[in-house]
């Protein structure tokens, strides 16, 4: 059997593959890859409760903060946050929890993405002082904003910090710094919270100061912390599952104004709002204010009250984000034309491109893209006068962080982690970077790591492969970072037909068969893979179970993840055994038929392919 994939992809197969006689014994199976296995875990996981938080005060500072900001709420407050979707909820929360608190004069800044950059700036800081802040709170940011703190210090200002990324060797002189990773615990459960989630465990302690019985006034925040986690890309485990599945119960009625104004917009309205539409639908039009835009007018919209003026802003968010799609689409078409122009495009470990003209805001989005559609690294710098931004993503496991700190000497500044990264460099820096960064890479790689990897769950027999099964995994979700949608793997399926489907003809559609019953099947943007298909219909399937719901009946569906060659369940089976007819009307055929796209008596093809 080949190592790889048609879609040139090695399949990951778990430790421990135990026969799956029951749904119960598939589930555990799925929570054993999730390193979910004792049975307290698994009733957690499976229903999760707030009460299972970790108590507040395991979040360093968070009660001085709050007993501080509680007494101080006469004075003049400002939230500064970050201009994504975990910077622009968390924000919202807290000034809207502020408000609640009965703060009397109360402000929220949101830099600007490009002309400010991230976290906190000298100018800002002055700006909020001279408009008569006295206290600066931040969110999502600030625990690597030494310089710019000190600066608040001198100007008389009291600074809080409410942030969730790593902090730095030297902490910033804030009055407070409240961060669960300085809780280095190994039995901390809430060291991974997004930093809307530290806004609102901060805005819960400050209630519990006031006598509020827990969560009795916050949980009217918990949609805003179920749109940030989700966008944040955290893992979907312990308290950011809790926290996603109360957030998905809280937004589900949508009272938030704004949201329902912005799930209007997105085409989702009336509909019961999943992780998938946050991460799809509601997320990117939030983000695409601070891409494009100024993300204040996120924070206007999640914090207004009237329909009709929150129409109006989602509206402006939605022409944002469809603005944000057409200059990705443009950029993607010019690399990918670079790309293709490229004398041996297959031996590039990493794909590196500059141009002017391009948005800084999208090109991390497309440098994502490109890492998908072929499957390397990618660094797109967007120049622009005598300097560029550059974006780069990675492919899961291959570290492009630190080949960039190597690079360090060539840069203004850099950032980011493992998969992501950004930097600034000057125009006649690029060159020289282009070589030491594929240097520093390939010493940092190996001919593994090019390679796309297809976790596997399990090996599923056909008896198993099911609606009550996709039923029952649906209490896994919400998918995410860390808990992906379950992928399965048979031999014990045959392809029926297939064709290709889509305005662009992009995808391909499955009939499947057990031996008896037909099941659906679809491929997303693999139509590339139809020659080969057609050249070998004795496949092993790599897929999602899922149901699909059209004019109000639901079916069994097959995500189709990828495939690959074997030696299959129907090669065995004895060229004059019938498949029986089923209720779709298709006539009984052969098993072998089945597999090998043998010729009826007609001469024609029983397995079909439609172009």
């Amino acid at each position: 059997m080949s190592k790889l994939s048609l879609l040139n992809q090695e399949w990951i197969q778990p430790a421990e593959q135990p026969a799956l006689g029951s749904r119960a014994e598939v589930v555990a199976a799925v929570l054993r890859n999730r390193k979910i296995s004792a049975p307290a875990e698994v009733t957690t996981f499976l229903n999760p409760s707030l009460q299972d938080l970790a108590p507040l005060e395991q979040i360093p500072n968070i009660a001085e903060a709050a007993v501080y900001l509680l007494k101080n709420l006469h004075k003049k407050i400002t939230i500064y946050g970050d201009y994504d979707v975990d910077g622009v909820t968390g924000t919202t929360l807290l000034y809207s929890a502020l408000q609640k608190l009965g703060a009397a004069k109360l402000d929220y800044y949101i830099p600007h993405r490009f002309s400010e950059g991230y976290g906190l700036n000298k100018t800002a800081v002055q700006k909020i002082q001279e408009n008569g802040t006295e206290i600066i709170v931040t969110v999502d940011c600030g625990i690597s904003n030494y310089e710019e703190i000190k600066y608040a210090k001198e100007l008389g200002l009291s600074v809080i910090v409410t942030d969730h990324h790593n902090p730095p060797v030297i902490f910033p002189p804030a009055d407070f710094l409240v961060n669960p990773k300085m809780n280095n615990d190994p039995t901390f459960s809430g060291r991974n919270i997004a930093g809307v989630s530290v806004a609102f465990k901060f805005a819960e302690q400050m209630f519990r100061l006031k006598g509020h019985a827990p969560y009795s006034q916050t949980k009217q925040y918990l949609d805003l912390v179920l749109l940030g986690t989700i966008a944040d890309v955290v893992p979907l485990l312990e308290e950011n599952r809790a926290l996603a599945i109360f957030g998905l119960r809280e937004i589900n009625p949508q009272k938030r104004v704004g949201v329902r104004a912005l799930a209007d917009a997105a085409g989702l309205t009336g509909q019961t709002l999943t992780a998938r539409d946050i991460g799809f639908g509601l997320g990117p039009r939030i983000n695409a204010a601070g891409r494009l835009g100024d993300s204040a007018i996120a924070v206007k919209l999640l914090l207004e009250t009237n329909y009709q003026r929150a129409k109006q802003l989602a509206l402006e968010l939605n022409k944002l984000n469809a603005e944000r799609q057409e200059i990705g689409s443009r950029i993607n078409a010019q690399i990918t034309a670079a790309i293709e122009k490229l004398p041996d495009k297959n031996a590039e470990k990493v794909f590196i491109l500059a141009a002017e003209g391009w948005h800084p805001g999208i090109i991390g989005i497309v440098a994502a893209q490109i890492v998908r559609q072929h499957n390397r690294p990618t660094v797109l710098i967007a120049v622009s006068g005598e300097g560029g931004r550059g974006s780069i993503r990675s492919l899961a496991g291959l570290d492009i962080f630190s080949p960039l700190q190597k690079c360090a000497y060539l840069l203004k500044d850099h950032g980011g982690h493992k998969e992501a990264a950004g930097f600034e460099i000057a125009r006649d820096r690029i060159e020289e970077f282009k070589q030491a960064y594929r240097q520093a890479l390939a010493e940092n790689s190996t001919a593994d790591n090019y390679i796309a990897k297809l976790p596997i769950d399990a090996a599923l027999p056909k008896e198993q492969i099911t609606a009550a099964l996709a039923e029952e995994l649906e209490k896994l979700n919400p998918f995410g970072q860390s808990n992906p949608q379950p992928v399965f793997t048979t031999t014990e399926l045959s392809i029926y037909d297939f064709a290709k489907i889509g305005g662009n003809k992009q995808h391909l559609k499955f009939s499947l068969t057990n031996g008896q019953d037909i099941i659906d099947g679809v491929g997303w943007n693999m139509a590339n893979l139809y020659p080969l298909i057609q050249k070998n219909l004795n496949l092993e399937i790599a897929f999602n179970l899922s149901i699909n719901e059209w004019q109000g009946r639901q079916k069994l569906q097959l995500i189709i993840k990828d495939l690959r060659p074997s030696t299959g369940f129907y090669a065995h089976a004895t060229p004059q055994e019938e498949v029986p007819a089923t209720d779709s009307g298709h006539k009984p055929r052969r098993k072998s038929q089945c597999a090998t796209g043998a010729r009826s008596a007609g001469n024609q093809p029983m397995v079909r392919a439609k172009n």
